[in-house]
Formats: C-alpha cells, sequence, structure tokens
C-alpha cells in the first residue's frame, strides 16, 4: 500500500478516535500504536497490515505524530522518512557448549525504530534467527544478544577454536 495513502487513513482514524489517540505512547512503546490500530483500524482497512507494513506506518506516525495529533497533516507538510536497510548481528546460547550467530537485514527509517522492531518480536516471539549458522563457544545458557549495524559478533574463527580446544583437554585432565 502507498504511504501516503497509509498516512492518510491514520489520520482520519486519528481524528475519529482523538482521545484515544492522545493515550498512545509512540515512541516508549509500539505496541501501545499496534493496539490502536488493531482496535480502530478495521473501516480504514489498515488492522490487517502484515508485520512490514505495519512498521512502516509507525515510523509515518513517529514522523508526522504531532501533524496527525493537531490535524494539520497535509501533502505539504508530510514527512516521508528515508528507508534504509540494516543488518541485525544476533547471538544466542543455546547450550553450554553452543553459541549460535546469525543475521537479519531490515528496512526501516532509523536505528531507533529497528531497534524498537527487534525488540518488539524478540518479546512476542516473532523474530526469525536461523540455528543452521552456528559456532561452538563455552559459555552461559539462555542468553539472547543483538546489535545492529553489524557490532555484536567479536570473536574470530581462532578463539573459537583455542576455547574448544582448552575444553577438550581439560576434560582429558
Amino acid at each position: 500500500m502507498d504511504k501516503l495513502n497509509l498516512l492518510g487513513k491514520l489520520k482520519l482514524i486519528v481524528k475519529s478516535y482523538p482521545e484515544e489517540w492522545s493515550d498512545v505512547n509512540l515512541v516508549e512503546e509500539p505496541e501501545e500504536f499496534f493496539d490502536f490500530i488493531q482496535k480502530f483500524g478495521g473501516p480504514a482497512k489498515i488492522d490487517k497490515l502484515d508485520g512490514d507494513e505495519k512498521w512502516v506506518l509507525y515510523d509515518l506516525a513517529k514522523y508526522n505524530y504531532d501533524r496527525l495529533t493537531d490535524g494539520s497533516l497535509n501533502k505539504e507538510n508530510v514527512v516521508v522518512p528515508e528507508e534504509k536497510t540494516y543488518t541485525v548481528n544476533w547471538t544466542q546460547n543455546s547450550t553450554e557448549y553452543r553459541r549460535d550467530y546469525g543475521e537479519e537485514k531490515y528496512i526501516g527509517a532509523d536505528k531507533e525504530s529497528i531497534d524498537k522492531r527487534v525488540s518488539f518480536e524478540l518479546q512476542n516471539g516473532l523474530f526469525d534467527y536461523n540455528f543452521y549458522d552456528s559456532d561452538v563457544v563455552d559459555r552461559e545458557t539462555n542468553d539472547f544478544d543483538y546489535d545492529i549495524f553489524g557490532e555484536s559478533i567479536r570473536k574470530t574463527t581462532h578463539r573459537v577454536l583455542k576455547e574448544h580446544y582448552k575444553l577438550f583437554i581439560n576434560k582429558k585432565n
């Protein structure tokens, strides 16, 4: 769906439900925004948007929040943020001896929006990570971490193999 069309539909909903819109904490809680859309977006047919379209609408609402709230949004003052591709590198300790690594690509307006999206998906069990790209390391279990822009994977293959060798030697002794 066209971004301006999406934003126009959101403007109609905000105009129809101003008190409910004022309760939405858009910056801190994207869940509140999605609940608002789910509850009141039916007539405008934006309550059934797929995951990517929801986040495009979230970014549009975030960048145009004041104009949406006061009703002054129009074609001349609308802000359509430029979309960029972000790489999210993630790691997870799945067992005491196994650490899984991966990378996912996301498209969004800014790093903060991508961070909110990944946090939201993690909390709701929607983060799609691939356990087949993994290496063995000695760490605590059940940790999950992610970084945006590829900043999280710091161990080289040499260090991983060195740790694995130490474990092997320690078990023999």
